[in-house]
């Protein structure tokens, strides 16, 4: 019976208890951190009523005006109530700036727009990078909008206006280009005129880069390339559509005499100059050469001198290099090697390096095996094949040069 009445009064407790157990609460909110002017969602789950502070309706759209916390009361199917809470950052949106170098412009000037106050800006009209010019096609109001997006991701937007008035009439050239060679003077001017005010020069065809303001163009000869100017006329403060004169400047004829020659003496070759365009070629002195007026031509080996080209291609440039033109006796071949390295004879040597770069050299041992075949050597072999030292005794070398020179002997080595 004791066990059945303890049983019974803890069913009746527990009937008497219903909230002991409280509505599970669960908040969702379509966005924490909003906008400023953005409509967030706040729904909360767990219950039947919901009862939210400031206003809120479940599950129902709303604009928050400022940060703060909103607070849900939640009663379950038992009439049991309990309370959660969720925090809501409305973030400031950026205050967008949008700016122009002027507000009051005529046509096909450039204005330089750029706004500020963000973290990064999207143009819309006109659609450009910011910080960037823009030449206005349409005379009248003109207006420019920009969104700007803050550092917090939220956006704005911000217009300028800019008023663009008609041109004048355009100036009249003498003559729309003029060539020269590099740093040779202009044969002639470019004059503009004008029966609207005066005339100025620009560098660039939007009229932002000012040159020069009065009739001549002023012309530079120091710059290789065509530039190109726009003369406008300038009255009651606006400016022509440009008129565009190009002034060129001709490079040199690139030019080269080829590599200095070393040669023995009576030898016969060929001095080759190279031009980039069809050139006139004069070689000085003529001496010794086969035809001194073409860029390619034989010569004998019989006295050292410096040879010059002198070149002029088809608009008149010219140009000059030069080459030198050494005449030299047979190689002066070490016969007798000591890699003992006391810094004398450690190596194997042969002079002139000049006349060297021109020949093959090979060496061979007793039993004809190969120690050395290089076409470039450097006056470095110093006894030694494959990392290991070679024995004392004779070595037999042959050397040939490109120009049909060879020589055969011997080399001793001792240590």
């Amino acid at each position: 019976m004791l066990t059945g009445f303890v049983l019974l009064m803890s069913k009746l407790l527990w009937a008497q208890s219903p909230c002991d157990s409280l509505p599970m609460i669960t908040i969702q909110a379509s966005d924490t951190t909003p906008c400023s002017g953005e409509e967030i969602v706040l729904q909360a789950s767990g219950g039947v009523i919901y009862n939210w502070n400031n206003g809120v309706s479940n599950a129902i759209a709303f604009t928050p005006s400022a940060s703060e916390t909103y607070q849900v009361t939640v009663t379950d199917t038992n009439g049991c109530v309990d309370s959660a809470s969720v925090y809501i950052e409305v973030l400031t949106l950026p205050d967008v700036v949008a700016n122009s170098s002027s507000y009051s412009i005529c046509l096909g000037d450039s204005v330089l727009l750029e706004a500020n106050n963000a973290a990064s800006y999207n143009w819309i009209t006109p659609s450009i990078s910011n910080g960037s010019y823009y030449t206005p096609t349409t005379s009248g109001t003109n207006v420019f909008e920009v969104e700007g997006t803050g550092a917090n991701g939220c956006t704005n937007t911000s217009q300028l206006i800019v008023l663009v008035s008609e041109v004048p009439s355009e100036p009249t050239l003498n003559q729309n280009s003029i060539a020269t060679c590099l740093n040779v003077a202009f044969d002639g001017e470019v004059i503009a005129s004008t029966t609207d005010g005066r005339i100025i020069w620009y560098e660039d065809e939007a009229l932002t880069e000012l040159y020069e303001e009065q009739s001549e163009l002023p012309l530079m000869n120091s710059t290789v390339g065509v530039t190109t100017y726009w003369a406008t006329s300038f009255e009651n403060g606006c400016y022509s559509e440009g008129v565009e004169a190009t002034v060129e400047v001709y490079a040199l004829p690139e030019l080269d005499a080829g590599e200095d020659v070393t040669v023995e003496a009576g030898k016969r070759g060929e001095l080759v100059a190279t031009t980039n365009v069809p050139v006139v070629a004069t070689w000085s002195p003529e001496v010794n050469l086969d035809n001194p007026y073409d860029l390619e031509t034989g010569y004998t080996a019989i006295q050292s001198t410096n040879y010059t080209v002198f070149v002029e291609d088809e608009n008149g440039c010219t140009n000059t290099d030069e080459l030198e033109f050494t005449v030299k006796s047979n190689l002066v071949i070490s016969n007798l090697i000591t890699p003992d390295g006391n810094g004398e004879n450690d190596t194997w040597k042969i002079y002139p390096r000049s006349t060297l770069s021109t020949c093959t050299v090979k060496l061979y041992d007793g039993f004809g095996r190969e120690l050395l075949n290089t076409d470039n050597y450097q006056n470095d072999w110093d006894g030694t094949y494959n990392g290991e030292a070679v024995p004392d005794g004779d070595y037999y070398y042959y050397i040939q040069g490109n120009d049909g020179y060879s020589k055969k002997g011997t080399l001793t080595l001792l240590r």
